[in-house]
């Protein structure tokens, strides 16, 4: 006798089996065999049940920080200027006239001492008389040489002769090259007698007077830019990840406590 069953699953451990016989009749001697069935695919259900859950897994969490912590904090400063220098001569000299004093407010340009000027005028022009001579002598060597050359070529002075010739055009030539090159520095050490403002600015601080012999990069006048001011402040290091979310910034000034002025972040360093 041939026997066909079908089962169907609906759920929450429901399972609905059918058999037939061959002749359409249900298989009585069946049961058996279908309760042992039946027990077998409810516990593959089962087990699949059991692989579906899987076990939570732990993670790591971290509390996003806030600027609540740094905005609630007051922090004490030192203002200084943004800019401000020491300005010098690059040569050394004699001062022969300090056009400012402290407290003074300059322009961009503005001469604010002067040294003699005298000595570097005196090498400039006899840099000058020595170039002329350098030139003068060149063109002199240079024409000699095209003559020693038409000889030479024509066979009447040796090869000898002409390569001396040579050599002292290219001396001559040398010369006024080196002349001209210490005529220009001097000329540049002229214009350095003249010390003048980089920047607007006010003067506060004169290191030299009038007729005082000074080297070159002593400090003349001191320098600043009052146009702008910088605030530093030291703040602990675990708040330095903050600063970047800083969004305002205020500073006030203790002989100033009515007046509120705003600021931005400029440089964060040790």
């Amino acid at each position: 006798m041939q026997i066909k069953c079908g089962a169907r699953y609906l759920g929450n451990h429901l399972l609905i089996v059918s058999c037939e016989t061959g002749e359409g009749h249900m298989a009585r001697n069946a049961l058996p065999v279908l309760a042992l069935a039946i027990l077998s695919l409810a516990g593959c259900w089962e087990e699949d049940s059991d692989e579906a859950q899987v076990a939570p897994r732990p993670v790591l969490a971290v509390q996003v920080g806030t600027t609540d912590y740094i905005g609630q904090r007051n922090f004490p400063g030192r203002a200084r200027a943004a800019r401000e220098v020491s300005l010098a001569f690059r040569v050394a000299g004699t001062i022969s006239q300090r056009d400012v004093n402290v407290g003074d407010f300059v322009e961009e340009g503005d001469v604010v001492a002067v040294l003699d000027p005298q000595p570097f005028q005196a090498d400039v022009a006899q840099l000058e008389a020595d170039l002329e001579a350098a030139q003068a002598d060149f063109i002199a060597r240079r024409d000699q040489y095209g003559r020693v050359q038409k000889l030479v070529e024509n066979g009447t002075y040796s090869e000898a002769r002409g390569d001396a010739s040579r050599a002292e055009r290219d001396t001559a030539a040398a010369r006024v090259s080196s002349v001209s090159s210490a005529l220009e520095r001097a000329e540049l050490d002229l214009s350095y007698t003249l010390l003048r403002a980089p920047y607007p600015g006010r003067v506060v601080a004169v290191y030299a007077e009038d007729f005082e012999e000074v080297a070159a990069q002593k400090p003349i006048i001191r320098l600043l830019d009052s146009s702008s001011v910088e605030m530093v402040i030291d703040i602990p290091e675990t708040m330095i990840s903050l600063v970047s979310m800083v969004e305002e910034l205020s500073v006030r000034f203790d002989a100033f406590p009515d007046i509120e002025l705003s600021g931005t972040i400029s440089e964060v360093g040790s």
